[in-house]
């Protein structure tokens, strides 16, 4: 991917608006989540990610019964 051009946003409200163009780039879309992070004295954005809750508890699931197949305590 392509460096995106850097762009100078303005602090309202607590809120900051992210560009169209960035948006775009990364698919960011109403009601997506993001997680936020201050690293040294940058503040970090990335997409939040996507799992599936059932699909979560599904993998777990599986990883526990192969653990009991191999644990013999």
């Amino acid at each position: 991917m392509s460096e995106t051009p850097e762009y100078r946003v303005r602090v309202r409200r607590g809120r900051i608006t992210i560009p169209k163009a960035i948006r775009e780039t990364l698919g960011i879309r109403d009601g997506d989540e993001l997680m936020i992070k201050v690293k040294d004295s940058e503040i970090i954005i990335r997409l939040a990610p996507n799992e599936d809750i059932n699909e979560f508890d599904r993998k777990i699931k599986e990883h526990l019964e192969t653990i009991k197949k191999i644990c013999t305590c």
